[in-house]
């Protein structure tokens, strides 16, 4: 039921839940718990979609992910953010001699 940090304060959960719901707090509960259902749902779907999306360059992709605090979205995100057509491929050799690196346009 309660996520992160609130799992350290179950008992202060549980006795900020003491007395009644009224069948409008019910519903307007259920509505608010369907609602991030959905919303995890798309994202899900997003997150799958952006991981698909990666296979051009799926070689970048792993590498961005070898960085601490880099995961599959981040390194993702990274990628999608960054023009293909106007960037080397960040695994080769070459790229950290070219105009990134040395600040020229």
């Amino acid at each position: 039921m309660a996520k992160g940090t609130l799992r350290e304060k179950h008992e202060l959960l549980e006795l900020s839940l003491d007395g009644e719901l009224t069948p409008r707090h019910l519903f307007v509960l259920k509505n608010i718990r369907e609602h991030i259902r959905y919303l995890e749902s798309e994202l899900a779907s997003l997150d799958a979609y952006l991981i698909d999306a990666m296979a051009p360059d799926a070689d970048d992709w792993r590498f961005l992910q070898t960085l601490p605090g880099l995961d599959q979205i981040s390194a993702a995100m990274i990628l999608v953010e960054i023009a293909p057509t106007f960037r080397p491929s960040i695994t080769s050799s070459t790229s950290l001699r070219g105009p990134l690196v040395s600040g020229q346009p």
